[in-house]
């Protein structure tokens, strides 16, 4: 698992694919991820700027690190049974802060 510091910016990536791994655009294009207190966040390919397509069926999304602990993170689509993405990455305070 990759670990950041307090502040940092992550850069989280998914990829989506059918059930054959084939790459794929399915459309609704959701971004879910829940910080160490447990608040989840949503966001959309097309309505929110945050999640940006860089091929066929490959997403990402910068999510700033403000919490100390493991936060997860999911790429699905709303409206076909692709397969969905799904990640994590630990936060650690800074010494300096």
């Amino acid at each position: 698992m990759n670990s950041y510091y307090v502040g940092n910016v992550v850069t989280v990536a998914g990829q989506l694919a059918d059930a054959d791994g084939t790459p794929g655009d399915p459309g609704g294009v959701v971004v879910k991820y829940r910080n160490p207190a447990g608040a989840i966040v949503s966001k959309t390919y097309g309505t929110d700027p945050e999640v940006t397509r860089t091929a066929a069926g490959a997403y990402q999304m910068d999510i700033t690190a403000t919490l100390e602990g493991v936060w997860t993170y999911r790429f699905e689509s709303s409206v076909s049974r692709i397969a969905a993405s799904e990640g994590r990455f630990t936060v650690r305070e800074s010494q300096f802060n």
